[in-house]
C-alpha cells in the first residue's frame, strides 16, 4: 500500500491511500490527514479523514477539527424514521464525533451548528502534552496555541512553570515561550460562535 502512494500522482487518491493507511494503523500519516480535513470540499473525503484521525487518536488536529465545526458543505440524506429528505452537514457533523470521541465537549445546537468547549479542548491537550515525547508535546503545544485564548495562555504558562528546570525540558520550555508570545487573544471574545462554554 505504502508503495502505491509513492507511485501514485493523482492527489485525490493518494488522500485516499493516506486515509486507509491511517485506518491501517499506520498512525505517521495522520499527520497528513490534517491538510486534507482543513481543504475546501469533498465533504465525503474529509469525513473519512476525520473519521481516521480520531480512531488513529491524533490530538494534534484538535484545532483542525474545531474549524471543521464551521464548515459549509450540504448534503442532502434521507431521514429513515420519516421518510423525508433532510439537510446534512456530513464535515460538521463528523468533525463534532471525532472531537467527542478525543475527550472535548462539544453542544449541539440547533440547525447542524455545533459549539465546541474550547476550555476543554485545551485541558485535553494539557493532559495529552504532559504524557508525551518531545516531537508529540511540541505538536501539541502547536495545538494548544492556535486554539488561542486565555486557557490556552494559561496551559502554556503552567507548562513554562513546570518545566522551566528540567534541563531535557529546556528545548521545549523555549519553544513554548516563543508560541505564548504570538499568541492571538482574540479568540477570548465571548460574542465569536466558536468560543465555546
Amino acid at each position: 500500500m505504502k508503495a502505491m502512494l509513492e507511485q501514485e500522482e493523482h492527489q485525490r487518491a493518494k488522500e485516499v491511500f493516506q486515509i486507509i493507511l491511517v485506518y491501517c494503523g499506520e498512525i505517521a500519516f495522520a499527520e497528513n490527514l490534517v491538510a486534507i480535513i482543513s481543504k475546501d470540499g469533498q465533504p465525503y473525503v474529509r469525513k473519512q479523514a476525520l473519521n481516521a484521525v480520531w480512531q488513529a487518536g491524533y490530538f494534534g488536529a484538535i484545532p483542525e477539527l474545531i474549524e471543521c465545526l464551521l464548515d459549509s458543505s450540504e448534503s442532502v440524506r434521507m431521514d429513515h424514521a420519516s421518510g423525508s429528505l433532510i439537510k446534512d452537514f456530513p464535515v460538521r457533523r463528523s468533525a463534532a464525533f471525532a472531537l467527542r470521541k478525543l475527550g472535548v465537549s462539544v453542544e449541539e445546537l440547533e440547525d447542524s451548528q455545533y459549539r465546541p468547549d474550547k476550555r476543554s479542548a485545551v485541558n485535553v491537550l494539557k493532559q495529552k502534552l504532559d504524557q508525551s515525547s518531545d516531537e508529540m508535546a511540541s505538536s501539541l503545544m502547536k495545538a494548544i496555541s492556535k486554539i488561542g485564548g486565555h486557557h490556552a495562555r494559561k496551559a502554556l504558562n503552567d507548562f513554562i512553570r513546570e518545566n522551566k528546570d528540567t534541563i531535557d525540558k529546556a528545548k521545549l520550555v523555549a519553544e513554548a515561550k516563543k508560541l505564548l508570545s504570538e499568541l492571538d487573544d482574540s479568540n477570548d471574545d465571548p460574542n465569536k460562535r466558536n468560543e465555546g462554554l
